[in-house]
C-alpha cells in the first residue's frame, strides 16, 4: 500500500517540470460534470430525470506551501499571478499516477500574522484549472 507522503506538485519552468518548493498540502482535483434535467409529463414516473451535459468543470484548485520567495518555483507562481499568464502543472503521486493540467494563479493568501504564533509563513495558492486534466 502506497502512502501520500512524497506526493509532488510541479510547475513547468523552461520546458521542465520542477517540484514547487515548500508544498505541504496537496489536495485532489475535484471535477464535476454538469447535469441537465430532462423530466417530462408523460414519463410514467414522478421522479426527476437527468442526463450529463458533457461539460466537465475542473473548478478551482488550492494548495498550501511554506513561503520562501527566494525559490525559483515560488517566484514563478508570483510572476504568473501578477501577469495573469497560464502555467502548466503536474501532480505526481507515489503510486505512479501523474495528473497534468493548465491553470491560472488566481489567488495567493498569506496565513494570519500572529506575533505570538510559532507557525511559519504559509501561503494558500488558488488555481483556476483551464481545460482537461490528463492522467498518465
Amino acid at each position: 500500500m502506497k502512502r501520500n507522503f512524497g506526493t509532488l506538485l510541479k510547475i513547468k519552468i523552461n520546458n521542465a517540470y520542477t517540484a514547487i518548493f515548500g508544498v505541504f498540502v496537496v489536495p485532489p482535483i475535484e471535477t464535476e460534470q454538469e447535469k441537465i434535467e430532462v423530466t417530462h409529463h408523460d414519463q410514467n414516473s414522478p421522479y426527476r430525470r437527468y442526463i450529463p451535459s458533457g461539460l466537465i468543470d475542473p473548478g478551482e484548485y488550492a494548495f498550501q506551501m511554506r513561503s520562501d520567495r527566494s525559490q525559483t518555483t515560488q517566484q514563478a507562481l508570483y510572476t504568473a499571478f501578477k501577469s495573469g499568464s497560464e502555467c502548466n502543472f503536474q501532480i505526481v503521486y507515489p503510486d505512479g499516477l501523474t495528473q497534468s493540467f493548465s491553470a491560472y494563479v488566481t489567488g495567493m493568501t498569506y496565513n494570519e500574522a500572529d506575533a505570538t504564533s510559532p507557525e511559519p509563513v504559509n501561503i494558500t495558492v488558488t488555481l483556476a484549472i483551464s481545460g482537461d486534466v490528463t492522467d498518465s
